[in-house]
């Protein structure tokens, strides 16, 4: 299902190049994530996933495998039986990290919600709640961002680093495209928790030019990136289930620019064919989950 005109945080005053940038995101496609595409291969572990090569030099953070479909999650699926989960399973991964395996922790991530996640399994449910993720139609992008800011803050932390660059930010400021280079930034701080966010495209001729049409969307957690090659990383995909096929918890994919003949979205200009069965998918946008400790201003005696 295509999603049109999604409703948009439009800033108050309006600037001739703001109208712009408004009529330009209304011609966008929709921004739920989902899972919802076709495949001319079936789901077979073969075509999920892309294992590293011999001479790849993989530069990974921990992850973990959240299956999202996995039926443990079936009360959570679509009244169809498809699972909609990549936008939770996939913050799962960037927030147990940050909780229990970065160094120093954050571990007062999701505080309120303690008596909830006794065991991993248990953050994918939380997730679709405070995600507001739909059974049908899956996540908005704008919601993903909220629900990490409101887990992060119960910590105490500061959430000035918790955001989405791209096609789908809120804040105009951060409406660029992202590039590899972003990617291998991010990887390369201290808390490296980063959710990609893909739109399933297929091309179609429209008045003599080829056009991206979008038939929904994916989610995953970046794992790292590649020493070697600039446009290569590693991601925890959770159309994979890694533990019935694979020892590692990630997934190699390449990044590619788009054609100059292509007609693009507005602020997309990267894709991989690596994710499911050699489909096309476009880098839309990340969300950053960078918090920060906040210290008190020590106290100084009278």
């Amino acid at each position: 299902m295509i999603f049109l005109f999604p409703n948009l945080a439009i800033p108050q005053v309006q600037t001739q190049k703001v109208q712009q940038e408004k009529k330009l995101r209304r011609l966008l496609p929709a921004r739920f994530i989902n899972t919802a595409v076709s495949v001319q291969n079936p789901f077979k572990p073969e075509f999920l996933l892309i294992k590293p090569l011999a001479t790849d030099r993989p530069v990974v953070h921990p992850v973990l495998d959240f299956y999202q479909d996995s039926q443990a999650y079936e009360n959570l699926f679509s009244t169809n039986g498809q699972s909609m989960l990549c936008a939770p399973a996939s913050l799962a991964n960037a927030l147990v990290y940050l909780k229990y395996n970065r160094n120093p922790r954050f571990e007062k991530i999701a505080a309120k919600h303690e008596n909830r996640i006794r065991k991993n399994g248990d953050w994918v449910p939380l997730l679709f709640e405070v995600c507001k993720t739909d059974h049908d139609t899956g996540t908005y992008t704008d919601d993903l961002e909220s629900a990490a800011k409101k887990l992060v803050a119960e910590g105490g932390y500061n959430t000035a680093d918790v955001y989405v660059k791209g096609a789908w930010a809120s804040d105009w400021n951060k409406l660029a495209a992202v590039t590899p280079d972003d990617l291998r930034k991010l990887c390369q701080k201290p808390d490296k928790a980063v959710v990609l966010v893909f739109g399933w495209y297929w091309t179609k001729l429209d008045q003599g030019k080829k056009v991206l049409q979008r038939n929904g969307g994916h989610c995953a957690a970046l794992a790292g990136y590649d020493a070697l090659s600039p446009n290569v990383f590693y991601v925890s995909n959770p159309l994979t289930d890694y533990s019935q096929i694979y020892p590692l918890r990630y997934s190699r994919i390449e990044l590619r620019q788009l054609a100059g003949d292509l007609e693009a979205p507005d602020h997309m200009k990267w894709f991989t064919s690596d994710l499911v069965g050699g489909n096309f998918a476009v880098l839309e946008s990340i969300l950053a989950v960078l918090p920060r400790h906040v210290f008190s201003a020590p106290k100084v005696a009278k």
